[in-house]
């Protein structure tokens, strides 16, 4: 059940800045990074949908106290605060930054994603082409995992998990043919450019307004699965310049 209620983009930029005020007030001179990622970050909130998406950066170690506070700012929160944290050391190493901080980091050297704190001392740099492939292929093939995962609890499984998986396989795709689409709409669009003969045309709107029937929605996410599976529709290689 997606219910919008009174939540409105203010909402959503009021809680953010709720949840900042709190981090500065904990943190202060100790946040490397804190930047608003996803749909907020470039204004294309799907109301009753959208989570507040925030990519953190801190310096020193981890600890309970910093946990549990955290924790406690996301509950006072209207809406999920979706948090990705890494401390100084983790995010300079290659070695622990996961596809998503990947992919926002390029955000960042694109200037669509605008960080509120960036240390002069944080070094943000993109990740070779080569290993981003490799990043891209265990992120699509993780998520494949994750969709089968949830279908097998049909019929009560997570929608919103399902859909944002693959529109995140979508965008990957639409990334090796050198297309870098935001927001649902946009990457539906670069889909469908890119294969006419086919589009997947569920959107968060689909469901919240159940414009098309359960059943068939369940259909169009195995039809979704099968192509990627028989790569029918979802060529993983990087278009040659």
């Amino acid at each position: 059940n997606f219910i919008v209620m009174e939540i409105n983009k203010k909402t959503y930029i009021k809680e953010e800045n709720n949840f900042y005020k709190g981090m500065r007030k904990y943190f202060g001179r100790r946040i490397a990074l804190y930047c608003v990622t996803g749909s907020l970050s470039y204004d294309q909130i799907i109301l009753g949908w959208s989570d507040i998406d925030v990519l953190i950066v801190i310096k020193g170690k981890y600890n309970k106290t910093m946990f549990s506070y955290i924790e406690d700012l996301r509950r006072k929160s209207k809406i999920k605060i979706g948090i990705t944290m890494y401390t100084q050391e983790e995010f300079l190493s290659e070695t622990y930054k996961d596809p998503k901080t990947h992919r926002s980091v390029f955000m960042l050297h694109k200037g669509i994603y605008v960080p509120r704190i960036i240390s002069t001392l944080l070094k943000v740099e993109l990740v070779d082409i080569f290993d981003m492939e490799t990043v891209e292929m265990a992120e699509a093939s993780m998520i494949v995992h994750d969709i089968k995962r949830e279908l097998l609890n049909l019929p009560d499984y997570n929608e919103k998990k399902i859909l944002k998986g693959i529109y995140t396989i979508m965008k990957i795709i639409c990334q090796r043919k050198g297309h870098f689409p935001i927001g649902y709409e946009e990457t539906a669009r670069c889909y469908k450019r890119l294969f006419p003969n086919y589009s997947f045309i569920i959107t968060p709107q689909t469901i919240m307004q159940n414009k098309l029937a359960p059943g068939l929605r369940t259909a169009k996410y195995f039809e979704f699965l099968n192509n990627i599976i028989n790569n029918k529709y979802a060529q993983f290689h990087r278009s040659k310049k």
